[in-house]
């Protein structure tokens, strides 16, 4: 079969082309630091305006791209369907509720860097990851009594903990502050996936991180 191994042969041909730009790059990205750890914190703005604590690390491929994880810590990630669902039983109970998202999440990708002559490096990246959400939910006495002692059992969605998919994206950009030394700015957006196999109903969450960053290229 001549044909398909003719635009096989061409195939590659044009992948080889194509990536000795890349391995020129390659070999220059060798001469510098290759691999950069950071501390990074924020805000994370939603329903809820939260804080968040993380860290992250990259290992540059090319001069341009580079490979990321990170992961950290969301204190509170509340969703405005969640909330309503926790102030339609405490009225039924006549009580008064408040729940909170607690999220874990990790994830990695592919970071590209915007070439500028400039000291400032801007970037764009985009990963996929997982995030454990942990739900907690309290009631407490309202003015009046509860009818007859009224009790609730909660269920995955109001007092537990699951692990959903996640997708990342953002931009910012690296200040050098000496050789190793550099500061982050940036703002990432993540979807976390809605999980109705474990949670009936389920609803997806959105998080946009605005995180400052300390780190150390190595």
């Amino acid at each position: 079969m001549p044909y398909p191994m003719n635009r096989c042969v061409r195939l590659v041909a044009a992948l080889s082309v194509a990536a000795l730009p890349i391995t020129a790059h390659a070999q220059l990205a060798l001469t510098g630091p290759r691999a950069s750890a950071a501390i990074v914190g924020g805000a994370s703005t939603g329903h809820e305006t939260s804080g968040f604590l993380g860290g992250e690390g990259d290992l540059r491929i090319t001069s341009r791209v580079a490979i990321f994880i990170e992961g950290g810590k969301v204190w509170n990630a509340s969703t405005a369907g969640l909330d309503a669902h926790v102030k339609q039983i405490a009225n039924v109970i006549g009580m008064t509720g408040a729940a909170e998202n607690h999220i874990a999440y990790a994830d990695a990708g592919i970071r590209l860097r915007v070439p500028l002559d400039s000291r400032v490096e801007p970037y764009v990246l985009g990963g996929f990851g997982a995030a454990r959400v942990r739900t907690e939910t309290t009631f407490s006495a309202a003015r009046t009594a509860p009818p007859g002692g009224a009790t609730v059992q909660l269920g995955n969605d109001l007092d537990g903990s699951v692990t959903k998919p996640m997708v990342t994206a953002g931009a910012g950009a690296t200040i050098p502050l000496s050789s190793r030394l550099f500061g982050d700015l940036s703002a990432r957006y993540g979807r976390i996936l809605a999980k109705t196999s474990a949670i009936p109903g389920d609803q997806a969450i959105d998080l946009v991180r605005l995180q400052a960053g300390l780190g150390l290229r190595f």
